[in-house]
């Protein structure tokens, strides 16, 4: 699935940066995290279950218009976290068990919304079907171009957790 899913996939992903890349990456990335305004998370939720998807899904199309825009380009993979206890023998150890989830979507000029939502929707109901594959393995597989200026596959991550916190909206 991984190998098919991710084949052809941009070395990296050219956003508009003040300063040039480094030679080797510094990984001192930057972090923004936000709360919704409660009137914004309910009107995702709305979007969300008008396209029989999640609010993680209507956030991840709209990063992905976002940074398509930006980067003037219409092939957009971000990484999202998620829990690797999928097997049963590893409930009972202590620990976390992560891994990293390449999300690609296509983000073609002229497509509503909607249509790229549907588009997300499939690919990330895919993704998390195939989340089994440890992040290593599919970097092994697919070989992709290695660089100490960049991550392999995806240079964006999306974590999204949904829950109310003492502000109206979600975090």
């Amino acid at each position: 699935y991984w190998t098919e899913r991710l084949t052809g996939l941009p070395d990296v992903l050219d956003l508009p940066m003040d300063r040039s890349r480094p030679t080797v990456a510094s990984h001192l990335g930057a972090r923004l995290e936000f709360d919704f305004p409660a009137g914004l998370a309910d009107r995702v939720d709305l979007l969300a279950s008008r396209h029989r998807a999640t609010p993680f899904m209507v956030v991840h199309a709209g990063l992905a218009a976002l940074l398509a825009r930006l980067s003037a380009t219409t092939d957009i993979a971000v990484l999202t976290p998620t829990a690797g206890r999928g097997q049963r023998v590893l409930d009972p150890l202590v620990g976390m068990f992560i891994n990293n989830l390449v999300l690609r979507a296509e983000v073609a000029s002229g497509t509503s919304f909607g249509e790229l939502l549907r588009g997300v929707r499939d690919g990330d109901v895919d993704a998390f079907a195939h989340a089994e594959v440890p992040f290593e393995v599919i970097v092994e597989a697919l070989n992709p171009a290695r660089s100490e200026a960049f991550a392999p596959l995806a240079q964006v991550m999306l974590t999204y957790t949904e829950g109310r916190t003492g502000d109206p909206g979600r975090t």
